[in-house]
């Protein structure tokens, strides 16, 4: 690796780093293109520079490992329950905007706010996973995620029809602010890997990997 490590993602055979250079090496294993350098069944033993598309912007996933779930997460559910609540507005429209305005706006917003929730949950999930048993706990997370998803427009359509479509947006947009919550007091700690080492020349503790290579152990602040 070029330069300081700031974090790592570890899979079974393939290995990525974040450098605090911001940008991305992997090694390993690339038997479908997984390192990203634009290659695919060749084995990298050195690692080599991740290739993002000119247009990609700023990733999301960078500023989640970066800077924490909640910089995504809490900014997600802002924008998409701000977007339920305007749904609701369309017959009384707020401000200077018409049903059709509103309507545009609220879709725009929504968009946006999926977009920067892509994989959260999936994200947090595996953050929260015990080591010995990841595959059974994701499973159930996922299990209680969907059974979220699928019963969510029912329910809503269940206000809906005995209230109004404006008591059903208004009641998404609560649920957005009680996840706002949740993301704002709700704290944990994730490592990567348990093995950590004493580096007497070090200030932090350093994850020993093959050929003797240190790596900084990252944690990710909710």
């Amino acid at each position: 690796v070029d330069d300081p490590v700031s974090m790592i993602a570890d899979a079974t055979n393939s290995h990525c780093a974040l450098l605090q250079s911001n940008t991305v090496q992997c090694w390993g294993n690339n038997d479908y293109g997984q390192l990203g350098d634009g290659t695919r069944n060749i084995y990298r033993s050195t690692p080599v520079n991740v290739t993002f598309p000119s247009n990609a912007g700023i990733p999301v996933g960078l500023i989640m490992d970066r800077f924490g779930r909640r910089y995504t997460g809490i900014p997600a559910f802002a924008i998409l329950g701000f977007s339920l609540v305007l749904i609701g507005t369309i017959n009384s429209p707020i401000l200077f905007l018409t049903s059709y305005s509103t309507l545009i706006c609220a879709s725009i917003l929504s968009g946006v706010g999926n977009g920067i929730s892509s994989g959260l949950v999936l994200t947090m999930g595996s953050d929260l996973s015990p080591p010995d048993n990841k595959g059974g706990f994701l499973g159930i997370w996922r299990l209680i995620s969907d059974a979220g998803g699928a019963a969510g427009p029912s329910v809503m359509g269940l206000i809906a029809n005995s209230f109004s479509l404006a008591i059903a947006s208004f009641s998404s947009g609560f649920i957005a602010l009680i996840g706002i919550f949740f993301l704002s007091t709700f704290k944990a700690w994730s490592t990567l890997l348990s093995l950590t080492i004493t580096c007497t020349s070090c200030s932090s503790p350093y994850i020993n990997f093959d050929n003797n290579i240190y790596y900084y152990q990252y944690k990710v602040w909710y």
